[in-house]
């Protein structure tokens, strides 16, 4: 009757632990939904359309972001962002205080993507510029995925380079280190989606997934408006929330973005969008031709 008795309360124990173990590590990968998609971004784009954005360290403007999406004479659409920054970054150990001191770095990003008539991301490209060295990913979809090339580079020698190949939704939107989630769709409390994001990681260039979630309504302060009600969406490096969200946005019932807030370097910045314009044509050419190296 013991031996029962222990193997009973063995099982039960065992039994609890494992669902435990299920809500904790398995389930809450399942909870993620259907991501907003470049859809709801661009479907009534008509005429190229300008966001530009301040990046504020303590308050202090320290870069500036800039995004225009357009739509091609083939039916296609074309967003691209540049993104300048200084990163305050710790540098070495002060000999005489023992403390590590405070340096800045400049950081240079540039991405385009192409979508199809259809909504979904046929290309893309994303260069990060650390002044010493440039990270660079050329992605090309096939099917279900992305296939990637990624390589380290100064000047024009490559260091070195890989390969990788992920997964990538159909009408899913792609991401970088300044905004894993620009902006799409209606947003509600308790949604939740997984982003393919473009990171620069220790070991370089790098695609993995982030999970976002709709975490709160939020009234927040905004340029000189005060009181402006907004979605809190967090996003982290794995689903659950026990991890510090990486970003936060703070967006309007549409999906569109106000503010945002991420971490480099264990310090925190901002970015505040702080107005968006339609742009003719040749307006828009001149805008590529004066950050990109073609405007074909």
């Amino acid at each position: 009757m013991t031996r029962l008795l222990v193997l009973g309360g063995s099982g039960i124990l065992w039994a609890a632990m494992m669902l435990a173990l299920v809500r904790r590590e398995v389930l809450p990968y399942f909870e993620y939904q259907a991501p907003p998609s470049y859809r709801d971004v661009l479907k009534d784009l008509r005429t190229p359309q300008l966001t530009k954005g301040e990046i504020l360290a303590a308050g202090v403007r320290v870069g500036e972001i800039e995004s225009v999406a357009e739509r091609m004479f083939d039916g296609t659409c074309r967003l691209r962002t540049r993104a300048q920054m200084k990163a305050r970054v710790l540098g070495v150990v002060d000999p005489d205080t023992k403390d590590k001191g405070t340096e800045q770095i400049p950081i240079g990003l540039k991405s385009e993507s192409i979508v199809d008539v259809l909504y979904r991301l046929n290309r893309t490209w994303c260069e990060i510029d650390l002044g010493v060295a440039t990270a660079t990913i050329h992605g090309v979809r096939e099917g279900e995925f992305l296939n990637l090339k990624l390589s380290v580079g100064m000047g024009r020698a490559v260091l070195g380079g890989t390969s990788q190949r992920v997964e990538m939704p159909q009408e899913g939107m792609i991401g970088d280190m300044f905004q894993p989630f620009p902006e799409g769709g209606s947003l509600f409390v308790g949604k939740k989606w997984k982003i393919p994001t473009m990171t620069l990681g220790p070991t370089g260039p790098a695609v993995g997934w982030l999970y976002a979630a709709v975490t709160d309504r939020e009234k927040i302060e905004w340029r000189d408006q005060k009181e402006i009600d907004t979605f809190r969406v967090e996003i982290r490096t794995e689903p659950t929330e026990e991890r510090r969200p990486t970003h936060v946005s703070w967006c309007r019932a549409d999906g569109i973005a106000l503010k945002q807030q991420f971490t480099f370097q264990s310090l925190v910045y901002e970015v505040v969008f702080v107005s968006r314009e339609n742009l003719t044509r040749g307006e828009s050419i001149l805008w590529g031709r004066r950050h990109f190296r073609s405007d074909e």
